[in-house]
């Protein structure tokens, strides 16, 4: 027997979705999901899950802007970001652009709970600091992202956020963060 709040969840969960996918594929030519490759837990490769906020073909002005993020390894987004489009900065304001990594919880790939996933680029293994952060699956929410999203875009911004909640790992401590995670999304606080 369903119980009725999965019911209720799985409805709703649905129709945001549907909501979201219509909305990206009404806005922008291209597909409503984006999968790109991010370094996992001790540096193993998987595929990451979002809806797509970009533009899916860029024009010249936007192609630098790429250039100039992958250029730097310490930068994580520009602002303002010419490839975003109109509904995907609505996406990212309300953090919805991170829903389909639910999917990457169930297979095995994130938790609810670590250091955000990085692409290869940004990641230096040799850093010992690099080593800790992917000791643990990466999140979805974390403390960088409750506590310092807001203030800074660099790599280098993460490490202490990341490697203290390395040091403090447990279900309460994860607890925590999903519960400051609520009031954060809902400010829109370091949301690009």
């Amino acid at each position: 027997v369903q119980r009725p709040w999965r019911v209720f969840a799985r409805r709703a969960a649905a129709k945001i979705f549907a909501v979201i996918y219509v909305g990206i594929v009404c806005s922008t030519p291209g597909g409503a999901l984006f999968f790109q490759e991010r370094i996992g837990k001790d540096g193993k490769l998987f595929r990451v899950f979002k809806f797509r906020t970009m533009h899916r073909y860029q024009s010249i002005e936007m192609k630098k802007a790429a250039t100039q993020l992958s250029h730097n390894r310490k930068l994580l987004k520009l602002d303002p970001d010419p490839r975003v489009t109109f509904f995907g900065k609505l996406l990212r304001r309300s953090s919805f652009d991170e829903l389909p990594q639910l999917f990457n919880v169930l297979l095995g790939d994130m938790s609810l709970v670590g250091p955000r996933p990085l692409v290869s680029f940004m990641v230096n293994l040799d850093d010992p600091r690099s080593c800790t952060r992917h000791s643990v699956l990466p999140g979805i929410t974390g403390y960088w992202q409750i506590y310092a999203r807001h203030l800074n875009t660099s790599i280098e911004s993460m490490y202490p956020y990341d490697l203290r909640y390395v040091a403090e790992i447990s279900p309460l401590v994860d607890l925590k963060i999903l519960w400051l995670t609520i009031p954060t999304v809902i400010s829109k606080r370091g949301a690009w």
